[in-house]
């Protein structure tokens, strides 16, 4: 499982992806838990809110966590060195 964390605004959003692929009910069982945790559980994480979507679901291929980090342009820098 590839789990990523990401916050736009003042909103957090949580995206689980399943390694091998799960079915539809195992997938919504997935979900109900981590919304338990993620959501209704927002205590245990102190001053955090919790998060305002949780999103479960199947990985398309093998993990790939550089393609998700590699989604924005990195800024570059020119300067001499």
């Amino acid at each position: 499982m590839e789990v990523f964390f990401k916050k736009s605004g003042e909103e957090f959003l949580a995206d689980l992806r399943v390694y091998p692929m799960q079915s539809p009910g195992a997938l919504k069982t997935l979900q109900k838990e981590a919304e338990k945790i993620l959501k209704e559980g927002r205590a245990l994480f102190g001053s955090f809110k919790g998060f305002d979507e949780i999103l479960v679901r199947n990985g398309e291929d093998a993990p790939s966590w550089a393609d998700d980090l590699c989604t924005e342009s990195l800024p570059s820098i020119d300067e001499a060195i």
